[in-house]
C-alpha cells in the first residue's frame, strides 16, 4: 500500500510541473485536493527515508516553479497596469508637485527654452 502511495504522489508531482509549466492553473486545485487525500494515506504509514526525500524534492521542485510563475503574473499585470495608465494620458508635474494627466489634441509637444 505504502509503495502505490508513494507512485501516485510521485505521479501526481509530475502532473502538478506539467501543469504549472503549462500555465493550466485550473488542474492545480484538482491536483492539490488529491496529494491530501495521498499524503493522509501516507502518515498512517511507515515509508522508508529515501522516499520521503525523493518526495520532499519534487514538491520543492514544484513550489519553485509555481512561485516563479506567480513572479511572472505579477509583473505582467504591472505591466498592462503601466500601459493603461499611459494609454490614459501622458503624465506631467502639476505646480503644486504632484502628477497629473493632460490631454493634449497635438501629438507633439513644444519644448521650453
Amino acid at each position: 500500500m505504502t509503495d502505490n502511495t508513494i507512485s501516485l504522489l510521485t505521479e501526481l508531482l509530475r502532473k502538478e510541473r506539467t501543469a504549472i509549466l503549462s500555465g493550466d492553473f485550473s488542474e492545480l486545485a484538482l491536483i492539490a485536493e488529491q496529494k491530501r487525500l495521498h499524503l493522509e494515506r501516507l502518515a498512517r504509514n511507515q515509508v522508508a527515508e529515501s522516499s520521503l526525500t525523493a518526495l520532499e524534492e519534487k514538491a520543492e521542485q514544484n513550489a519553485t516553479l509555481l512561485r516563479s510563475a506567480m513572479n511572472g503574473v505579477s509583473a505582467a499585470k504591472r505591466r498592462l497596469e503601466e500601459v493603461r495608465r499611459v494609454r490614459n494620458g501622458p503624465l506631467f508635474y502639476a505646480p503644486a508637485g504632484n502628477t497629473e494627466v493632460r490631454f493634449t489634441t497635438s501629438s507633439h509637444f513644444r519644448k521650453k527654452v
